[in-house]
C-alpha cells in the first residue's frame, strides 16, 4: 500500500528547487505572505505624517523641508541591533515598541514628543486586535516573558490593570517563544 498525505493543491511549494529567495515577503503559516504595505497616518484630508524608529530616536518626517524630527521622549532609546521599532495606531494615539524600553505613544494629532504609555512594561511586538492595544513577548519590572501576550483595557490604550476593564495577559508557554502579531479584528 502506498501512503498519500492530504491533497493540498493551493499550498505554495516550499521544496520546489526554484525556490532560493523570497523577497519582499514575510513568513506565514503555509510558506510566505507579502510584506505589509506602508499605511499613512491622517491628520486632516491630504495631511500625512510618517514616523520611522532607529536604534536611539524616534523621527517624524518634516515634508516642507524634507528633514527627519527627533521626537524621541527625552533621553532617548536602548534599541539592540537585532531589534527594531514596531507601531501600530489606537484611536488618535501612534504606538510604539522596541523590546527594550517602555511602550512608546504620541497623539497623532497634537503631535509633541513620544513618552512612556506604561512604565515598566516593554514588549517586542505589538499591534491593534479590535477595541484592544495588544503587546507580544514582553517583558515587565525586569522580568521578561517571551511567551506571554498582553493587551490595554477595552476602549483605553493607556490602562494596562490586570483584571480592571478587560485589561489581562495570556501566557502561551507550550509554543516557545513569540515571533511575531498581527492584528485586526480578531
Amino acid at each position: 500500500m502506498i501512503e498519500l498525505g492530504q491533497w493540498l493543491p493551493d499550498q505554495p511549494a516550499l521544496n520546489s528547487p526554484g525556490v532560493t529567495v523570497a523577497k519582499n515577503a514575510q513568513p506565514a503559516a503555509r510558506g510566505y505572505k507579502p510584506f505589509p504595505a506602508l499605511s499613512a497616518l491622517s491628520q486632516a484630508a491630504g495631511t500625512v505624517t510618517i514616523y520611522a524608529g532607529g536604534l536611539s530616536k524616534l523621527w517624524k518626517f518634516t515634508k516642507s523641508t524634507g528633514a527627519l524630527s527627533d521626537v524621541s521622549k527625552s533621553g532617548g532609546y536602548a534599541t539592540s541591533s537585532s531589534d527594531r521599532f514596531y507601531f501600530t495606531t489606537f484611536g488618535d494615539r501612534l504606538i510604539a515598541c522596541n523590546n527594550a524600553d517602555a511602550i512608546q505613544s504620541i497623539s497623532i494629532t497634537s503631535g509633541g514628543n513620544f513618552a512612556d504609555l506604561v512604565a515598566g512594561l516593554s514588549s517586542k511586538f505589538i499591534t491593534t486586535v479590535r477595541d484592544f492595544v495588544v503587546a507580544a513577548n514582553v517583558t515587565e519590572s525586569g522580568t521578561t516573558t517571551p511567551y506571554r501576550v498582553r493587551w490595554s483595557a477595552i476602549n483605553d490604550a493607556t490602562s494596562w490593570t490586570v483584571g480592571t476593564n478587560q485589561a489581562d495577559y495570556q501566557d502561551i508557554a507550550d509554543a516557545g517563544a513569540i515571533t511575531g502579531l498581527c492584528g485586526g479584528e480578531f
